[in-house]
């Protein structure tokens, strides 16, 4: 029931857990990782020019069928993608710690956000532009083997391992911080030791759940469902609501309870097809032979 990797397969995601320990073991904070994601910024503008450029010199496509404004067959996962990408909270207090002027940190998540959102919703629009319904999950896989292509991998893995030292650094911090590791100040040589040890224990235990457990990618999206849009939605606006409801306005309670109510909403219809659907697949796995459900046939249609 669990993935086989081949040889060159394991070699490959070996290296790869061996690169993601490189990143985190050297930047130990969130001024060490804010330089870093500067390059991991730069990394994700030259992939999108260079799937860009890709995409003005693709071919037209005669077979290209203008995609489905609503694909009830994919818009869970898809859901649970997209809040993922909005998903940076658990980092939101060690970036304050260590802002010059963290009184505009509100400032500067509105236009972080809303200058990602432009983006994503550019590049989506020019994407199924370009290659209509053929428009892949991943739409480096759409792309032509060659430079570019070769250019946007490198540049994508450059901003995957950057942001994965990002998203770990709140994990590391707590954890350091229970084993009496100096996360501030300067480390002595046995404490850059143990902390060396410690966060390369931590991404040997994620590589490992990555490439052992089932249905990996189904787990992302019912975890996307059932944990992300709770995080990225509703907990902010409950939060927001009980530091300014003295001050809210009838009419942005009433705005704030469809939001909610929505979202949860969102997030169990999400929860349940994600998770009913993952359960098919185990299902299929354990018993090949057997009468069962057939996954594709549990999305809404």
């Amino acid at each position: 029931g669990t993935p086989q990797l081949g040889l060159g397969e394991t070699t490959l995601a070996l290296t790869a857990a061996m690169v993601m320990v490189t990143p985190c073991s050297l930047l130990r904070n969130m001024r060490d990782l804010g330089i870093a994601s500067v390059v991991g910024s730069l990394a994700s503008a030259v992939a999108v020019g260079a799937i860009g450029a890709a995409m003005v010199a693709a071919p037209v496509l005669e077979d290209k069928v203008r995609p489905d404004l609503l694909n009830w067959e994919s818009w869970t996962s898809a859901t649970a993608i997209i809040c993922f990408t909005f998903g940076g909270h658990v980092t939101f207090p060690s970036i304050i710690q260590v802002m010059h002027e963290p009184q505009k940190f509100p400032s500067v998540l509105l236009w972080s956000f809303s200058l990602v959102s432009g983006l994503y919703i550019l590049f989506s629009s020019a994407c199924y532009h370009v290659f209509g319904s053929h428009t892949r999950s991943n739409v480096l896989e759409n792309m032509p083997s060659g430079v570019l292509s070769a250019v946007a991998v490198a540049a994508v893995t450059v901003h995957v391992i950057i942001a994965f030292a990002l998203f770990l650094n709140p994990v590391f911090f707590l954890i350091e911080t229970e084993l009496g590791i100096e996360v501030t100040g300067m480390q002595s040589s046995s404490q850059v030791s143990l902390r060396v040890l410690t966060r390369a224990l931590v991404v040997a235990t994620l590589w490992t759940v990555a490439v052992t457990f089932p249905f990996f990618g189904n787990l992302m999206s019912l975890l996307g469902g059932s944990a992300g849009i709770p995080v990225i939605i509703i907990l902010p606006l409950a939060m927001d609501w009980k530091l300014h409801r003295d001050d809210m306005s009838f009419v942005w309670k009433a705005v704030y309870t469809m939001l909610i109510a929505g979202a949860a909403a969102l997030a169990a219809v999400v929860t349940v097809q994600e998770g009913t659907e993952m359960v098919a697949l185990a299902w299929r796995r354990v018993y090949p032979t057997a009468t069962g459900p057939d996954p594709s046939s549990l999305r809404l249609h």
